[in-house]
């Protein structure tokens, strides 16, 4: 079968010919499969995941048939882009929560390129730095869930920017030992925050 042109194809395949379903996957299965490989290149542990993510390419050329309009002034193949790409980084960030994902493949919290990268604009959209933003925070996380309750009360009052003085007589501690605690408390979270860095 060789439409005219891919707005015969989309017709086509929008009547129910099968045929034209198998060319549809056909000419847009390179594109896809080429948008996942910018995705790998850049996040190496996706590698996991690329038969995956070309499958999910792949399902998406359905919906974009089904909400494309001709009227738009945009090419298929562009809106098809745009779709596929939208719904591959949610998957990316996704698979960011995975536990299995190969930690040792990515960049430590101490890459020279993290201050660059806090620069940027789209810091967190970068799967990368996320899953390595994620992976401090789940030490952090742990690390505050193991305190004692009056440091956590000290911590708390910390981040709520409580004054010294007040929040020291809120936890009946002299300001001396709210300062100490408070100092501990700091040094102990950035030991368990940075220790594998």
């Amino acid at each position: 079968m060789n439409p005219v042109n891919p707005y015969e194809l989309l017709y086509m395949f929008r009547t129910g010919d099968a045929s034209a379903e198998k060319e549809l996957y056909r000419v847009y299965r390179d594109m896809i499969i080429s948008i996942v490989d910018k995705l790998i290149v850049k996040n190496k542990p996706l590698q996991l995941y690329r038969e995956d993510l070309i499958q999910d390419g792949m399902i998406e050329i359905v919906k974009a048939v089904e909400y494309y309009r001709e009227d738009r002034e945009a090419c298929f193949s562009t809106y098809l882009y745009t779709i596929v790409q939208n719904s591959l980084f949610a998957k990316v960030k996704t698979y960011c929560r995975y536990p299995e994902i190969q930690f040792h493949n990515m960049r430590s919290l101490d890459d020279p390129q993290i201050n660059k990268k806090l620069r940027c604009e789209a810091t967190l959209m970068d799967p990368v730095y996320y899953l390595d933003m994620r992976e401090a925070q789940d030490r952090l996380y742990s690390a505050i869930h193991d305190m004692n309750r009056k440091d956590k009360a000290v911590l708390y009052s910390v981040i709520r920017d409580e004054p010294c003085q007040y929040a020291a007589e809120q936890l009946h501690l002299s300001y001396a030992a709210y300062s100490s605690r408070k100092t501990r408390i700091k040094k102990n979270l950035q030991e368990k925050l940075f220790k594998n860095i």
